[in-house]
């Protein structure tokens, strides 16, 4: 039941009232941060938590978890992480073998509609 009521907030977060598209930046604060804070740093013994002042110290396993938005947001689009925004990038489809697993579906759509957003705002074909 949770994961449904998860879906039903990420559904009516995402239609706004106002004319204004979101940006990508401003998704991922508000929709799209929350959903990954829980799954790679809540529900997976913390592993994407951060531990020191420099997000970037252990290469492989980012620190974004803690940080403010616009921080995590500065982390996860940095080359490599995104990769353009694309299906295949490592936020959803980490290497294997991955200690934390993969998102979970309902983890993956919202970050798949953030990355919509990001090609839409940055000009890529989608």
């Amino acid at each position: 039941m949770g994961k449904w009521v998860l879906l039903a907030s990420v559904v009516l977060v995402g239609c706004t009232s106002d004319a204004t598209p979101q940006t990508g930046e401003a998704f991922f604060a508000k929709t799209a941060y929350p959903v990954l804070s829980q799954q790679c740093g809540g529900s997976t013994a913390g592993c994407h938590q951060v531990s020191s002042n420099d997000p970037f110290e252990l290469p492989a396993k980012p620190g974004f978890v803690g940080l403010p938005a616009d921080g995590a947001y500065d982390v996860l689009t940095y080359e490599g992480y995104t990769d353009g925004f694309a299906e295949q990038a490592l936020l959803i489809n980490p290497p294997a073998p991955h200690p934390g697993g993969t998102l979970d579906p309902i983890a993956i759509e919202v970050v798949q509609q953030w990355f919509a957003i990001e090609r839409h705002d940055r000009g890529y074909a989608n």
